[in-house]
């Protein structure tokens, strides 16, 4: 009887995890010690949790090509060029490249889209499905922070709210230039 409570009570504080951390451009793997992480982020020490971040992602980065052409086969010549040109730290090359491919990889899981302002559309409908259905917590905890803000579906004019994030529309539509770094 305890075990669901004390796992419910988990993916709350896994949730609220990764929301706070999509605030500052990052999602919380899995995998990843998540106490370090939440001190850095309460002590409002950025910079620090972007080392430890990208250091953590880095050390991952087999894991994660392996899962990528696992589960999206049909991109998997895209997120090649897409690895590949983040290896050769031609950053704005592959940002632009995951950019693209983010919208579809997600409708290919979910069959919604990621970038819209229509709720019942995109994923706020989806992960409420999810937890409808009592389906892959993991999943929704990962989703969790698009039910808390629209960062996703910003306008322009919104986006000196956000700082620490990339921005995929004012990238896409050529409104910001200077993107093409490691941490993004």
């Amino acid at each position: 009887l305890h075990y669901p409570l004390r796992r419910q009570r988990q993916m709350c504080i896994r949730d609220r995890i990764n929301t706070i951390l999509f605030r500052t451009g990052w999602f919380l793997d899995y995998k990843i010690s998540s106490e370090p992480i939440v001190k850095l982020v309460i002590d409002n020490k950025i910079k620090e949790l972007d080392k430890i971040m990208i250091k953590y992602f880095k050390k991952n980065l087999k894991r994660i090509h392996r899962n990528c052409y696992e589960k999206f086969p049909n991109r998997r010549s895209i997120l090649i060029r897409a690895f590949n040109a983040h290896k050769k730290k031609d950053y704005v090359t592959a940002i632009i490249l995951f950019l693209t491919q983010i919208d579809g990889i997600f409708r290919d899981i979910s069959n919604k889209d990621l970038f819209t302002k229509r709720k019942w559309e995109g994923p706020i409908s989806w992960i409420e499905q999810l937890e409808k259905e009592g389906k892959n917590e993991l999943l929704i905890s990962a989703l969790s922070p698009f039910k808390e803000t629209d960062l996703l579906s910003i306008n322009f004019n919104q986006i000196s709210e956000y700082p620490n994030n990339i921005h995929r529309n004012s990238i896409l539509h050529g409104y910001e230039i200077d993107f093409g770094t490691e941490i993004n």
